[in-house]
């Protein structure tokens, strides 16, 4: 899409929306209305309707709702759970009937599409008093602005770092309490944890582009590279720094012979399984696997550190993965929706329900609470939110497919690296000028 045709369709929609009464609503229910003879105390409270993927949030709406009838306030929110897969598809179909929710939290990689439609208020004034909001991660925020105007706030992270199974690198003769830093580090100590059949160094998933995104995407990061141009207009991907990191991976299959059979088809489930029953010594995941891992295999012993740079000089990367949230054009309760998003920012959610379900807080004060020194693999997490990054497209979902054929045709060695890297290009740049 071009810019000017963004600029168009954000245009229509947004003046669609902004239409007074009636007409701005469409089908959603008129929550304003009350009784005009009631008296103040009596009159119905305003509804704020507010769509999340993270159903265990029930718990803190029921809290907000208390709290604001204790202190008088006249609001409620109704809260509807969305799963995750059907996000964009509820929200695209609510959008053109006008039934859109007041406020959301919806992943952050879908930000830039529905803000270059006008689908969410602007923020920036607001976010800008925000007392906070130099605690938020720069690589979320990114995500949700949109031609140097913020529409979304960070609600909630996800990211990506390396775990390693300390028994495996104790039988090896490694640290079993230091990780990999570095590249070299991660193909000695894959190399040296290699004891087949029994045992590999490492495992990958390949089956999917979000998994590429998730976790090859932070080498290239960290060396230097990008999949697209800071406008997201064009493919970055074919460069050197791109080359080197994919190499990196074929090679920890191919020449060190560091991976088990067929890792190139694993997904998610595979690889998480494999860790579990100490067939691979090492795996890039997500905060998410630790409650998973604790849960499944409670007597693993496993460390968790960043995403191995490229070299001493080098950086450490993460995909900068998550929810942010906002407030819907349309809704004719902003006020009362900024108020439920700072609530939603505040220790009681952040902590209370985020930290303690295994999710990383967006504010870098909350990183230090009482479920996160019970468990300090999640510390690895809040140090990589601080260097995680995710790309910038109105076209997110459509780069995957292309991604994820190439790259696993060069794990399976059915294709040379550079070629992956220069077919991707193309297909990447294609779907970009269309």
């Amino acid at each position: 899409m071009s810019n000017h045709d963004a600029i168009s369709r954000r245009a229509v929609l947004k003046s669609s929306l902004a239409l007074g009464g009636a007409a701005a609503l469409g089908a959603m229910p008129n929550r304003m209305a009350a009784a005009p003879l009631a008296s103040p105390a009596r009159q119905e409270a305003t509804t704020l309707e507010f769509w999340s993927r993270f159903d265990f949030l029930a718990g803190a709406i029921d809290l907000y709702n208390q709290q604001a009838a204790d202190s008088g306030k006249q609001v409620r929110v109704n809260f509807t759970t969305v799963p995750a897969d059907q996000m964009v598809n509820k929200l695209t179909a609510a959008l053109a009937s006008k039934t859109q929710p007041d406020v959301m939290s919806i992943d952050l990689i879908q930000c830039p599409y529905f803000n270059s439609l006008g689908a969410f208020v602007d923020l920036t004034d607001r976010y800008n008093e925000l007392p906070f909001r130099d605690e938020f991660a720069p690589g979320m925020l990114q995500l949700g602005a949109y031609e140097d105007r913020q529409y979304q706030l960070p609600f909630a992270a996800d990211n990506s770092a390396l775990i390693w199974n300390k028994d495996i690198f104790r039988e090896a003769g490694l640290d079993p309490e230091q990780g990999p830093a570095i590249w070299q580090d991660l193909i000695d100590s894959a190399g040296k944890a290699t004891q087949a059949p029994d045992h590999f160094g490492i495992g990958f998933d390949a089956q999917s582009g979000g998994t590429f995104m998730f976790r090859w995407m932070p080498f290239v990061w960290g060396n230097g590279g990008d999949l697209l141009n800071a406008d997201g207009s064009k493919s970055a991907i074919n460069s050197p720094q791109a080359l080197e990191a994919l190499q990196l991976w074929v090679d920890l299959i191919h020449k060190y012979n560091a991976t088990p059979p067929g890792t190139a088809t694993w997904n998610g489930d595979d690889l998480r399984a494999a860790f579990q029953a100490g067939k691979i010594a090492m795996m890039i995941s997500g905060n998410f696997v630790v409650a998973l891992l604790n849960r499944d295999a409670p007597d693993l012993d496993y460390g968790t550190t960043l995403i191995p740079a490229p070299g001493p000089d080098g950086a450490h990367s993460s995909f900068a993965g998550g929810d942010m949230m906002g407030i819907l054009t349309g809704s004719q309760r902003e006020a009362e929706g900024w108020d439920l998003l700072q609530f939603l920012a505040s220790e009681p959610v952040q902590v209370e329900y985020l930290a303690k379900s295994g999710i990383i807080p967006v504010r870098t004060s909350m990183y230090d609470n009482a479920y996160f020194a019970e468990e300090p693999a999640y510390q690895t997490f809040t140090q990589a939110l601080d260097v995680a990054r995710a790309p910038w497209t109105l076209k997110y979902n459509r780069l995957y497919d292309a991604l994820q054929a190439n790259l696993q045709q060069a794990l399976a060695g059915e294709k040379a690296p550079e070629q992956a890297l220069q077919d991707i290009e193309a297909a990447h740049n294609q779907i970009l000028a269309g």
